[in-house]
């Protein structure tokens, strides 16, 4: 072909060819520049490129999902378990929150069970074990007609878990240590703890409120019986459960500092008969020391040991004008450092030690007494003398303290207060002392329904009826690190090494908070953090703001343009095609001279 000017029919069919080639691949660039589906903008760094794409596929291999990008961190979901696909949805819940440990994660997870030809409905409980990363099955072990009591202890390579039967009232349940080789699942043994009838569960739980206690020292395994009244320290020989020694008239509680047992006695059956506090050594069972009430009548609850001390609570009864004490003694010795009035309430715990601050945190109540409000004490370390009170009064109706190892945490209906442990300090007075040193509201939350402190960060369950929301919070100062929504009713939460596990509803999920730069827009994708059951995180950030007030997501372009709102989609498309035309005529005038 020449340069002389071409027909009009040669012009027509050029312009066709070029823009039937030149318009798709402008359409894309000019999607790619009003979305947020198209290649990422490269960095100015060369190296950048490289990193970025690696880093999406690694994001891409596995399960991992984009659930909140914020300016402080990009929150992903690592990995998600789901019992129902994993059993055809024989188990439907889970007891308790997950526990990790051993590189693992372990739950029970109930529910029925189809068996048998008939197809009879039975209850179930399975014990998991999941990889801490990828929340991949390892093993499961299944109990028929058998519930959770306590929560899995694991340590030295086995796993530990208390069940106990049902027997629908019929009978009394039956409770059974269980063990197993952590890493392959297999059961070592299990050591029958004893049986005790529906109706009188609570004067066994009692005695070791929420967790059944589970303690390993000195190559013993340590528990508790299960009877109604009195009940039995019992230490096991790990590789094969059998019976290493036994310690009798155990009424409230047992601790360890890693040294040696402790555990609260009682003389007789009556539960203000004398007691006391003995200590025992872990691998024998052979006594220290004890150190009987005195002219003090009732028994000693263990309810603390840290700080080098043993701090036991004896309540009053619960028809005497009698009061509540809190001893402290000194671990090695048994001997007595202090002994204080708890408020004038009939019950006692001890809550928490801030050596920095010299103080002990104790919860006080009374069950009977509704004029005797309940309070939070706080006990000076050196002398047993109270710094300071604060009773219902002036925290509201309901709240709950959560005790960090940086601060105390105290939360209500309408928000939470965090006191340093380093701070807790004051004179006597009715009134919380010291200030806050920071505080949170919960907006348009309902309330909280756990919090947990790790490594300098506090983490935050939040809810309503029908929301839940995480929440991570800076410790020492209080400053938002990052929130992101997820879905299901009242889960339970587990932190462990910079991972957040929550459980609901028989499924598990993980996320982990990375730097904002370590994840490229690209590696989310355009849809939500799908799960296998179906049940979706929200990416959108819930802590008053929206997507576009995070700089990593914020549109270039208005919103017609960026794809949103009923006319974004056509609009990107003519806005290729316009393109590609323009580009097409430039191209031909340029060839053609016209």
């Amino acid at each position: 072909m020449t340069d002389e000017a071409p027909s009009a029919g040669t012009l027509v069919l050029v312009a066709v060819a070029a823009l039937l080639v030149v318009a798709p691949l402008s359409g894309v660039a000019a999607a790619a520049l009003t979305g947020s589906g198209g290649v990422a903008a490269q960095p100015d760094d060369p190296d950048a490129p490289t990193d970025a794409l690696a880093a999406a596929t690694a994001l891409q291999s596995g399960n991992e999902t984009v659930v909140h990008r914020g300016e402080n961190a990009t929150v992903v979901r690592r990995g998600a378990f789901s019992i129902a696909d994993e059993t055809d949805r024989a188990y439907s819940s889970m007891e308790d929150e997950p526990v990790v440990a051993n590189g693992q994660v372990y739950g029970v997870f109930t529910g029925n069970k189809l068996v048998g030809d008939e197809g009879e409905q039975r209850f179930f409980s399975a014990l998991y074990a999941l990889d801490a990363e990828t929340l991949d099955a390892e093993w499961r072990v299944e109990f028929e007609t058998a519930g959770l009591h306590g929560r899995p202890v694991v340590a030295d390579g086995t796993a530990y878990v208390v069940m106990y039967e049902q027997n629908d009232g019929t009978g009394p349940d039956t409770y059974s240590l269980h063990a197993f080789d952590a890493e392959s699942g297999d059961r070592l043994w299990n050591h029958e703890l004893g049986s005790i009838p529906y109706d009188r569960r609570g004067e066994a739980w009692g005695t070791h409120d929420r967790y059944h206690p589970i303690y390993v020292v000195d190559g013993r395994v340590h528990t508790l019986t299960v009877d109604a009244g009195l009940q039995t320290l019992v230490a096991l020989d790990p590789a094969s459960g059998e019976v290493a020694w036994r310690q009798a008239g155990v009424a409230a509680g047992v601790g360890t500092d890693g040294e040696r047992i402790y555990a609260g006695y009682r003389d007789g059956q009556e539960e203000f008969a004398a007691g006391g506090v003995v200590a025992l050594e872990p691998a024998t069972g052979e006594t220290v020391w004890t150190r009987p009430n005195g002219d003090l009548y009732g028994q000693q609850r263990v309810s603390l040991v840290e700080n080098g001390r043993v701090y036991v609570a004896r309540p009053a009864p619960l028809d005497s004008d009698a009061v509540a004490n809190v001893h402290a003694l000194d671990a090695a010795t048994g001997e007595a450092v202090w002994t204080e009035t708890a408020s004038g309430n009939s019950r006692i715990a001890i809550t928490a030690v801030y050596p920095a601050s010299e103080t002990v945190v104790g919860e006080t109540w009374s069950p009977i007494d509704e004029t005797d409000e309940p309070k939070i004490q706080g006990f000076d370390d050196a002398t047993g003398d109270t710094r300071w009170a604060v009773s219902s009064n002036r925290l509201g109706p309901t709240w709950t303290v959560y005790a960090g190892e940086r601060n105390l945490y105290v939360h209500s209906a309408g928000g939470f207060s965090a006191y340093a442990g380093d701070t807790l300090h004051g004179p006597d007075t009715d009134g919380f002392f010291p200030q806050a040193t920071w505080s949170q509201s919960y907006g348009d939350f309902d309330d909280v329904r756990e919090i947990a402190e790790a490594d300098d960060t506090l983490y935050e369950l939040r809810t309503t009826t029908t929301r839940v929301a995480v929440s991570a919070f800076d410790a020492s100062a209080g400053d938002r690190r990052y929130e992101f929504a997820v879905e299901g009713l009242r889960p339970y939460m587990t932190v462990a090494n910079g991972t957040v596990y929550l459980e609901t509803a028989g499924l598990i999920r993980a996320y982990e908070a990375v730097d904002p730069g370590a994840v490229p827009t690209a590696a989310s994708g355009a849809t939500a953090d799908a799960d296998p059951a179906g049940a979706t995180d929200a990416p959108e950030r819930v802590d008053g703001s929206t997507a576009a007030d995070d700089s990593s997501t914020a549109p270039t372009l208005p919103g017609p343009l960026a794809r949103r709102g009923p006319l974004g989609a056509p609009l990107a498309v003519f806005a290729g095609m316009a393109l590609g035309i323009v580009t097409s005529g430039l191209l031909v005038g340029r060839r053609y001279r016209f």
